[in-house]
């Protein structure tokens, strides 16, 4: 009750960083990405905080949805999907095998990778459910097919229910599906071993985002998805699937505030190591955003941000700092309180742009937005 009283009288400080995530996208993505397969399962991946969108939030927006799992990627993960989505989650990360005695066996289904994993969880003496990784040619993790005896004779006399069988594709989003059908080879020849001592296999998944639209074999029951869930395209802009995908909404947007404004003339200088210097008479405006909360110092010199009440694009000026950047205003009245939009889901300043610039991809720039930074579902 104290705790409850001392939330209720705390000041509420107005955040000057806002991600805001929209309901409605993700819902609506979720709803065409189901279409695409209505007979098959989708498990929503949320790994890495939910690839950056915030675990919390969009668990909670999924809590109302018919999903069998939430895959994600760490037992703490779970811990956030059990509370906010009461959902099952299906944890697609390795851990220690001692650590397995921890999980939920009613809530938490493991992916298992190595012959030393089941055999933990055949020593725990639980009636576990688990889902079975197969190699079939990335080489990171999973069960070659070498290893497959052992690990379904072990199996056999275990109290272990065998409910998935599931492999990750290595090129998926690339135009080239050269390596796609090695591997969906490889996949299928060794579910046939399989499938000769276990009858019943509930979800057989192979597919990710990009996958969906490129195999076509009908023994799969279940997806992953992934980038697609949160709207960014898993293929290249070129990939003949590309249409597929035209039909998700963006769902995540930046924001931060004005906080300080300094009036400089011809020859002045602007942030570290002087990269920019002023050529008129012009205003810097800051915001208290950046690599802190992973907006690369790459971008320094080196983009444009929005003005939200004049709907006026405002060159980042000098080096972007720790926890500052810079902005030229020149004529456009920019006032202490005003919202800088950094991010937006449907106009210039994407997340997709922002990456190209850095030379890198959507995921790095996703999963390193600060945790620290509020979300906020609208």
């Amino acid at each position: 009750m104290l705790s409850f009283l001392r939330t209720l009288t705390r000041p509420q400080i107005p955040s000057l960083n806002t991600i805001q995530i929209s309901r409605d996208a993700l819902l609506s993505n979720l709803s065409y990405l189901q279409s695409l397969k209505p007979w098959h399962e989708i498990f929503p991946v949320l790994k890495s905080n939910a690839y950056g969108h915030g675990l919390k939030q969009v668990s909670s927006i999924l809590k109302n949805t018919n999903l069998s799992y939430i895959c994600v990627d760490s037992f703490p993960e779970y811990q956030i999907v059990k509370d906010y989505a009461r959902k099952k989650s299906l944890i697609i990360g390795e851990t220690l095998p001692t650590n397995y005695k921890w999980y939920n066996h009613r809530r938490a289904t493991p992916c298992v990778y190595n012959i030393p994993t089941l055999k933990a969880l055949i020593a725990s003496w639980y009636p576990r459910k688990i889902h079975l990784f197969l190699n079939t040619g990335m080489n990171r993790e999973g069960i070659q097919d070498r290893e497959l005896p052992v690990f379904l004779d072990l199996l056999q006399w275990s109290r272990i229910e065998l409910e998935g069988v599931m492999s990750h594709l290595a090129n998926a989003d690339e135009t080239d599906a050269t390596f796609n059908s090695i591997q969906e080879a490889t996949f299928s020849r060794m579910l046939d071993v399989i499938r000769k001592q276990v009858w019943s296999i509930r979800y057989i998944h192979l597919w990710n985002s990009a996958g969906i639209s490129k195999l076509k074999r009908s023994e799969y029951s279940a997806w992953r998805s992934w980038l697609s869930f949160f709207w960014y395209e898993p293929v290249e802009s070129d990939d003949p699937y590309v249409h597929i995908y035209k039909w998700l909404t963006p769902a995540l947007s930046i924001l931060s505030t004005v906080t300080a404004l300094q009036q400089i003339l011809p020859g002045d200088l602007v942030s570290y190591t002087w990269s920019y210097v002023a050529d008129q008479n012009t205003t810097v405006a800051t915001i208290p955003f950046w690599y802190t909360e992973w907006l690369s110092r790459r971008l320094s010199n080196n983009r444009t941000v929005r003005h939200i009440k004049t709907d006026t694009l405002l060159p980042l000026i000098g080096n972007i700092c720790m926890n500052l950047s810079c902005l030229e205003v020149w004529e456009t009245d920019v006032q202490l309180g005003d919202q800088i939009e950094l991010i937006a889901p449907d106009w210039v300043n994407t997340i997709e742009e922002y990456a190209k610039r850095c030379w890198t991809i959507q995921y790095e720039v996703l999963v390193g937005l600060g945790d620290k930074v509020r979300r906020e579902i609208i």
